[in-house]
């Protein structure tokens, strides 16, 4: 539940209202545990192709997996209240879903690599922590999530965790 309600906000909140609108109408009163069921199913609703509610699970899963390796590696709390923050975790709702579909996403060419070693020299902490994510996604989902992928994944490391 408090991961629905981290990770997905607004369609918490709509799932609330939906439990205020089943009581206002039906006079029965469910539990805020429900709001969370009416998140997911928003959520579902919201994706690509329409992933099931456990796929929607499981992404949830892989994005708080990723977090707490970010946390471990970095060792300081996140602003859940930046922009940069509500970047990453949008980024990283879509990246779980593309594990989780196991989507052939992933790409690298000479552009990506070329920019990837600049970024390496420059965000050094950001670069190895995309570089331990990497290394999980592929040990534990078995999914390659290429150059692109791991661009990404450090420029918004650095951004939500290192720019202070």
């Amino acid at each position: 539940m408090q991961d629905i309600q981290r990770f997905y906000p607004d369609e918490f909140i709509l799932g609330k209202r939906g439990l205020e609108i089943i009581e206002n109408e039906t006079g029965v009163k469910l539990k805020l545990d429900e709001a969370g069921f009416i998140a997911l199913h928003i959520v579902n609703a919201e994706t690509d192709n329409g992933i099931n509610t456990n796929k929607v699970e499981k992404a949830t899963k892989i994005i708080e997996e990723i977090l707490d390796i970010v946390f471990e590696f970095s060792n300081q709390k996140f602003d859940e209240e930046s922009l940069a923050y509500y970047r990453f975790i949008t980024h990283l709702k879509y990246f779980a879903y593309r594990i989780v579909n196991q989507s052939n996403l992933f790409t690298s060419d000479k552009k990506d690599k070329e920019l990837l070693d600049m970024m390496k020299i420059t965000y050094e902490k950001s670069y190895m922590c995309a570089v331990n994510i990497m290394e999980f996604v592929r040990a534990k989902y078995g999914v390659d999530i290429g150059d692109e992928e791991l661009l990404y994944l450090v420029i918004h490391i650095q951004r939500a965790m290192f720019n202070n």
